[in-house]
């Protein structure tokens, strides 16, 4: 007995400390998990035989494969080809939103929310340049979009994935493929008509539509003094005596020296490098007007003749791109495919190094210029995803009825339970391998690891927090609590889903779910309850990550082109959530009745 209270003590000690660093957001979520994972496998909460168990779990089988199977049908072309439709629609904001917003929830129900989103940015902000109207006021709304596929069925989020896990274990059945639809529809309609309706009116606005593609900061790039620049022998101030540009000097570099805090009275010298700050257009007239070279011009393709089309595009650094943490100079494939990186845009703190040293992160605006082909092949390895209108396919090519019959063969497969879930949506991933559909690099790279390796972590925790008793120790207190006469089944599946819903945007969707749907079935045991009603609570709590930038990628991949501060997500967010939650609760009791 004291051995089960000392492991439920430090089980739940675990936990509390995994939440403080979860919200203080100081270390990687994943090595948060490895740690927490850690600390109860040395303390013995959990043995050495059971501790791996997370890590080869089904549900990280099935998670695995759907990243594979969704980045087949991105690279398949089938989204664009229906999204390419919509781009002469009516000048109708509303109208715009919410077909935008629609499609976004559609595709994230059944391939990587991020990757239906990213498809997506390129359309909306061609509509908002026909619109006259600041790309600000469709991002967020289409982020939060992108959340509402993961109502609607199994594999629309991992975080269902996981709770019907929970739900084999305790029932020996899973959720069926649509199960989720039954409250999700009705919560994604809802969804939708807020988004479009009201969420994009307290979008900040930008009248300048023309001062670059998103509402961001300004630029920063590198510029070197050639022999032929008006500038050779001119003091610096020169770069700045015309008002009409906006441009700054950040820094001068002479013999590898970086000069700061300039005077103005500098002369400038043949291969000087100049980090310079401002909007596209005034860098652009300055290196134009003054013949200065772009210091990030540096790689060519082999073989590339005149007539062959150079362009620059911009990308943003996507969550689980390759390039954070690096610099461009450690990149290789910027020697493979001959792609160059001119500029970044970073909010926050300022850049001060050289392009090529900086170190990216989540969420920077890059400009690179090379090949239209060779940009798409970059920004595909890298993990970035391009912000302009593009004209080329993400993949390699079309090939669009192979590819869904294969997945929606896997879809109606899984519905209709003709094997367990992770030997079906396995055997889809490997026939998409085995035909080329996907390259099995681009595979692994479409596998967003730090979500397997904190799911297989949480998970184990989730089974130590089950045996060593602490889910029934919670769920005592909520039984406790529930005998009062004022608590209804409402009140209680109400509860459920508002404290799932903080531990998404405070702590981790992942550990939302994987924390309280053990709670849930213990809760429902000691109630004599029907488990299915609170653990689709929980399952709606885990994805309502709404309220802050960093609870769901897609809310960490629009902060920045955007412009948005975190009041703008509690504007739109905290409302979405309140709406959710009073749908839900009805919902639930009808559809999944406790009793």
């Amino acid at each position: 007995m004291e051995t089960e209270i000392l492991h439920q003590l430090i089980i739940l000690l675990t936990l509390s400390a995994t939440m403080v660093l979860f919200i203080w957001n100081g270390l990687r979520y994943d090595l948060i998990a490895l740690v927490a994972f850690l600390v109860i496998l040395l303390t013995g909460v959990i043995s050495l035989e059971q501790a791996f168990e997370g890590f080869s779990h089904p549900v990280v089988i099935i998670v695995a494969s759907m990243f594979v199977l969704g980045q087949a049908v991105v690279n398949s072309g089938v989204v664009e080809v229906i999204t390419r439709k919509i781009v002469f629609l009516k000048k109708h904001m509303v109208f715009q939103i919410l077909t935008l917003s629609a499609l976004v929830t559609i595709a994230s129900a059944f391939i990587n929310n991020l990757g239906a989103l990213a498809i997506m940015v390129p359309i909306a902000v061609h509509m908002a340049r026909k619109s006259n109207a600041s790309p600000a006021l469709y991002l967020l709304p289409l982020a939060f979009a992108s959340h509402l596929g993961g109502f609607l069925t199994l594999i629309g989020t991992p975080r269902n994935i996981i709770v019907s896990a929970f739900r084999e274990s305790a029932t020996g059945e899973q959720f069926m493929m649509f199960d989720f639809i039954y409250v999700g529809g009705a919560l994604a309609i809802a969804g939708l008509i807020f988004l479009s309706l009201v969420a994009w009116r307290f979008m900040p606005r930008n009248s300048d539509t023309n001062a670059g593609l998103f509402n961001i900061s300004n630029y920063i790039t590198e510029v070197r003094i050639s022999e032929n620049s008006p500038l050779l022998g001119k003091y610096t101030s020169h770069l700045t005596e015309n008002k009409e540009l906006h441009i700054s000097i950040i820094s001068l570099i002479r013999d590898n020296k970086k000069m700061y805090n300039l005077s103005g009275y500098e002369t400038l010298q043949i291969d000087d490098t100049l980090l310079i700050e401002g909007d596209p257009e005034s860098l652009t007239e300055l290196v134009e007007t003054k013949k200065l070279e772009l210091s990030g011009k540096k790689s060519q393709e082999s073989g590339i003749s005149p007539a062959e089309e150079q362009i620059s595009l911009e990308a943003i650094v996507s969550p689980y791109s390759n390039l954070i943490g690096k610099t461009w100079s450690e990149i290789p494939l910027k020697e493979k495919f001959g792609v160059n990186l001119l500029a970044i845009a970073r909010k926050g703190k300022p850049i001060r190094e050289k392009i090529s040293e900086t170190y990216f992160k989540v969420g920077d605006v890059l400009i690179f210029y090379g090949l239209r082909q060779s940009l798409s092949t970059t920004i595909s390895q890298t993990g970035c995803y391009p912000l302009a209108e593009r004209n080329v396919y993400f993949g390699r090519k079309l090939s669009i009825p192979l590819t869904l019959t294969i997945f929606l063969a896997t879809i109606l497969a899984a519905s209709f339970s003709v094997a367990p879930l992770e030997v079906i949506f396995l055997t889809g991933a490997v026939i998409m391998l085995v035909l080329n559909l996907i390259p099995i690099k681009q595979a692994y790279r479409a596998i967003e690891w730090p979500v397997l390796i904190s799911l297989g972590a949480m998970i184990t925790i989730g089974l130590a927090l089950e045996q060593s008793g602490g889910a029934e120790t919670v769920a005592s207190a909520l039984k406790a609590f529930s005998q009062y006469a004022f608590v209804s089944p409402a009140l209680i599946v109400g509860i459920v889903l508002v404290i799932s819903v903080l531990m998404s945007n405070f702590i981790n969707s992942i550990a939302s779910a994987v924390l309280m749907s053990p709670i849930a079935i213990a809760l429902a045991v000691s109630l004599s309850a029907n488990p299915d009603g609170l653990l689709m609570a929980v399952a709606i709590g885990a994805s309502c990550g709404f309220i802050t930038p960093t609870a769901h990628e897609s809310n960490t991949m629009v902060m920045e082109p955007g412009g948005y501060s975190t009041k703008d997500y509690i504007k739109i967010g905290l409302p979405m959530e309140i709406i959710i939650i009073v749908i839900s609760i009805p919902l639930i009791l009808y559809f999944w009745p406790l009793f």
